[in-house]
């Protein structure tokens, strides 16, 4: 299992501050797909342009990163998906 880590404390913050079924959705996708992240995981892509994995989440993007070695998993930011590319 990895180990969830925050870069920042505005992630949490912005997470509280969802509609209550959408920041539900987010820390359930965050407690099981992410802790149980492989390669194969549904709904992670990696974005090339930030060099970083994107997981889905309805409208919801959470951008992260994995150290493999470590198990290690860097959440950077949760945005819905038409702003998080910009």
């Amino acid at each position: 299992m990895y180990e969830i880590q925050y870069a920042s404390d505005r992630i949490l913050k912005y997470i509280a501050n969802l509609p209550p079924k959408d920041s539900k959705n987010i820390i359930k996708s965050i407690e099981t797909k992410l802790q149980n992240y492989n390669n194969k995981t549904q709904g992670v892509k990696y974005y090339k342009k930030l060099k970083r994995y994107r997981l889905r989440v309805g409208n919801y993007r959470i951008i992260f990163n994995a150290n493999k070695k470590d198990k290690i998993i860097t959440v950077y930011f949760i945005d819905n998906r038409r702003d998080v590319y910009k």
